[in-house]
């Protein structure tokens, strides 16, 4: 059974689904607290607290760390478009060698070690929010053993899908997409609000009232 779909990709097929995996994403990063800062009005940029900032000058320009590594689309492949009004952020998590959170999955590694490991990855309950994917190289690209960290996200606008497929470098099968659409659910889906959380006192007296009615 494979994890990867067999065929090319040809340049007229490149349509961005999810579970897609591309390279290479720009990941960034800053410091919340220790940002560096330049407004259009100063010579130099400033270290600034922003938890402790209100607001800045049009134009004020951030200065962030940049990664570039493998991502895998997140959205539901219906809702990948660049149409105005029905696009909607393009969400892309970063994939990483699984050393990089602290998972023990390595070529070095004994076979029986490996096979428990990437088992215990397959339980949604053990590891919510990574995604295991398997070692994979075809011709112009290579993949080692990684997983996705769902919890670390980039955001695109709708208005990079057309750039953002030219960067898809493997596809899942259709049932790996089925096991990572089902760890999406698992990770995103773990908690539930109160019924009532989100009604003011009407709205919950109403339901109540339906409720007795009913009953």
């Amino acid at each position: 059974m494979n994890f990867y779909e067999a065929s090319v990709l040809e340049e007229g097929e490149r349509k961005l689904q999810q579970g897609d995996i591309l390279y290479p994403v720009p990941f960034v990063g800053f410091s919340a607290t220790e940002a560096v800062v330049l407004t259009p009005d100063a010579e130099e940029p400033d270290i600034v607290d922003l938890t402790q900032s209100t607001d800045f000058p049009a134009e004020t320009q951030l200065t962030v760390n940049v990664g570039m590594s493998n991502g895998i689309v997140l959205n539901q492949s219906c809702d990948l478009s660049d149409q105005p009004g029905r696009g909607r952020p393009i969400l892309i998590a970063r994939v990483l060698l699984p050393e990089e959170r602290r998972i023990k999955v390595s070529p070095s590694n004994p076979v029986k070690k490996n096979v428990d490991n990437i088992r215990e990855l397959a339980n949604p309950g053990k590891r919510p929010s990574v995604f295991y994917l398997p070692e994979h190289e075809s011709t112009g690209f290579k993949m080692p053993k990684s997983v996705a960290d769902l919890l670390e996200v980039t955001s695109f606008p709708p208005r990079n899908l057309a750039a953002l497929s030219r960067l898809i470098r493997l596809r899942l099968s259709h049932v790996a997409l089925q096991a990572f659409q089902e760890r999406l659910t698992y990770c995103f889906g773990r908690f539930g609000a109160p019924d009532h959380l989100y009604l003011n006192e009407r709205e919950r007296e109403y339901e109540e009232q339906q409720a007795r009615g009913s009953g």
